[in-house]
């Protein structure tokens, strides 16, 4: 069960969207007692952010000064679920380079970087590949990576087809080995610099 309605409520944004999170890996039950019809803009896309449902398995769970970690494997693309269970803020220390894209303003990190949560906030890292090219997360999807069905990339060209049955437009990013332009197939282009990292961040609408 989740609530993401803005009224008759005490929980704070981020502990709403760890109720929601929560329930999306370890629930995977469609129900709640909100009126969805009520929901502002944003926290309707939120809710179209869970479909299609994708198919996962956790693999572990650990617990450590107040931290929850699971990871787990939604397709061939891993995730790591961290949350902080205490009332102080804490920081997880990444193990490998992630992106967070959903339910936040999208970042990037670098393995050893601290990730500062508040207390009760939970976040969904996704572990970006070590390819020259990669997909490298996505805001059409609650599992931005496994938003898109088909991805090719070189030097002089990119292409993606997002999946069937996404629901909400958004931001696609993908890494690339250096700021010059790449070419992609029927789409805006912005490049965008994290961590001496480069990234394509593409507008990708619902068809």
């Amino acid at each position: 069960m989740f609530l993401l309605r803005e009224h008759d409520i005490q929980l704070k944004q981020h502990q709403k969207f760890t109720l929601y999170l929560t329930n999306q890996i370890f629930g995977r039950v469609l129900f709640t007692s909100d009126d969805i019809s009520q929901y502002a803009p944003q926290t309707m896309r939120l809710y179209k952010m869970q479909f299609p449902q994708m198919e996962l398995s956790v693999h572990d769970i650990s617990f450590t000064q107040g931290l929850y970690t699971a990871h787990l494997m939604v397709g061939q693309h891993p995730y790591l679920f961290v949350f902080n269970s205490g009332n102080k803020s804490a920081r997880y220390t990444a193990d490998a380079s992630y992106s967070v894209c959903a339910g936040n303003v999208p970042e990037f990190f670098l393995s050893g970087e601290k990730i500062k949560l508040k207390p009760h906030q939970s976040m969904l890292l996704y572990k970006i590949p070590d390819e020259p090219y990669a997909i490298a997360g996505s805001t059409l999807h609650l599992f931005g990576a496994n938003a898109i069905a088909q991805f090719s990339a070189n030097e002089n060209h990119i292409q993606y087809t997002p999946k069937h049955g996404i629901l909400t437009s958004g931001q696609v990013f993908i890494k690339v080995p250096t700021s010059k332009t790449v070419a992609l197939c029927n789409s805006k282009t912005e490049m965008v610099h994290f961590n001496k990292i480069y990234y394509i961040s593409v507008q990708s609408s619902v068809s």
